[in-house]
């Protein structure tokens, strides 16, 4: 059986990928597609939508989804071991923060959204069919954002404005950047695309021919985003993998990182320094001030917070004098998570996170096959510190969040039939 890739021009995944993951397939892309067909508002100088996408392609898009979602109400029978139900609590509360949000119409916003990416991965994972349909959906998601990432390159050479971004990269004296994503969402999604190329040739089986293309091309992308961040992921990413492998070739690993350390540090610092000002590094872009900001301003409101999804934008909303127009959210998901939903959400959310990774970590030891699947969990832990994350809208990272949650809900319990459905007979005989 030929495997999937996330090349955006292969053909075969994309069928593949829609003939596995059927109604919720189509629900999760119409969903996705909400979120990210959204175009900055020329009165606002950071990546805040315009309204009229919102009302006219936000809107109707996401309500598409919830129809589909809801076109077979079958969903499955949750325990309180089961992470689903637990995520199911948090969107249900994350809905329930409109009763005291400071911005009531953005809360709801995101909180249809939230719950309607839940109802989709439920409606998923119901049957024994549950890992392929989770299957289609990962991979579906995966195509989009990589043929995302294309058109960001192709209009990046063509010079278009919107996507060439005037900061300095690593490799290359301006970057890549589009409506779609900016210079460091672009290095987190190429990167992890390369942990994805990486985890299934070292331990998914996958042919070193087929391995190639997918890890020439994410390469590609990244050497054209401006993320300094995704250096982190990509060197925890491979240390995990190859401690998966081997101890020994974590070992051997070791000393290639502090070779290449010792022959590229220089020239990233230089890089690193060019248009950044010392302020600017030592606050790590400005993120510390911001931090500290939303810290002061959550301690004002500490146990519900200021609403789901907005917690963020009010504590810059204070800090720049009630203007929005210098950030659009706080650059760490774990804050913009405590000052909208305050201790409890928080807590509610974080302990989801760490139980998802302690399972994902089971899970990954018994399965190793699926480490291309399982490796995102490095990612998602990363960008909640250093972005916008998972905790507080819908993107594409959640929907895999999502995923892996109901992935090792799924196997800890060994629903019958469940590994066996068609389209993963490989994985059933590691399993046996």
């Amino acid at each position: 059986m030929r495997r999937f890739t996330f090349l955006p021009w292969d053909i075969y995944s994309w069928k593949t990928a829609f003939a596995w993951s059927g109604t919720s397939g189509l629900a999760m892309l119409a969903l996705l597609l909400a979120g990210i067909l959204q175009w900055q508002d020329p009165n606002v100088s950071q990546m805040h939508s315009n309204s009229a996408t919102i009302w006219l392609i936000r809107a109707p898009l996401t309500f598409v989804a919830a129809m589909l979602a809801l076109s077979q109400p079958s969903f499955p029978r949750l325990t309180f071991r089961d992470l689903r139900l637990w995520f199911l609590v948090y969107a249900g509360y994350f809905i329930l923060s409109l009763a005291w949000s400071t911005a009531p119409l953005q809360t709801a916003g995101k909180a249809f959204e939230l719950i309607v990416g839940t109802l989709i991965v439920l409606q998923a994972s119901r049957d024994k069919y549950a890992l392929r349909r989770l299957e289609g959906i990962y991979r579906l998601t995966l195509l989009l954002t990589s043929f995302l990432a294309l058109i960001t390159l192709l209009g990046y050479f063509a010079g278009i404005e919107v996507f060439v971004n005037r900061r300095v990269g690593i490799f290359t004296q301006t970057t890549a950047e589009s409506p779609f994503y900016s210079g460091n969402g672009l290095g987190y999604l190429s990167v992890s695309f390369v942990l994805v190329a990486f985890a299934e040739y070292i331990l998914g089986g996958v042919t070193i021919l087929r391995a190639l293309p997918q890890l020439t091309y994410a390469l590609f992308v990244f050497s054209f985003a401006s993320s300094k961040t995704s250096f982190a992921i990509l060197a925890l990413g491979i240390a995990a993998v190859l401690l998966r492998r081997h101890k020994m070739a974590l070992i051997a690993f070791l000393p290639c990182i502090a070779t290449a350390g010792y022959l590229l540090g220089p020239r990233i610092l230089t890089r690193v320094r060019e248009n950044e000002s010392q302020a600017n590094l030592e606050t790590m872009t400005g993120r510390t001030v911001m931090w500290a900001a939303a810290i002061r301003d959550w301690e004002k409101h500490p146990l519900l917070g200021y609403g789901g999804g907005v917690g963020g934008k009010h504590a810059l909303s204070s800090m720049w004098g009630g203007t929005l127009s210098k950030m659009s959210h706080l650059h760490d998901g774990f804050l913009e998570c405590l000052t909208g939903l305050g201790i409890f959400g928080f807590l509610l959310a974080c302990a989801i996170l760490v139980f998802t990774t302690l399972r994902v970590a089971r899970q990954w030891k018994k399965y190793p096959s699926l480490a291309g699947l399982y490796i995102w969990i490095i990612s998602i832990w990363i960008t909640n510190i250093m972005s916008i994350g998972i905790m507080s809208s819908m993107n594409f990272l959640v929907v895999i969040y999502l995923v892996l949650i109901a992935h090792v809900d799924i196997l800890r319990r060994g629903i019958p039939g469940a590994i066996e459905a068609p389209g993963l007979r490989e994985l059933a005989r590691q399993i046996d």
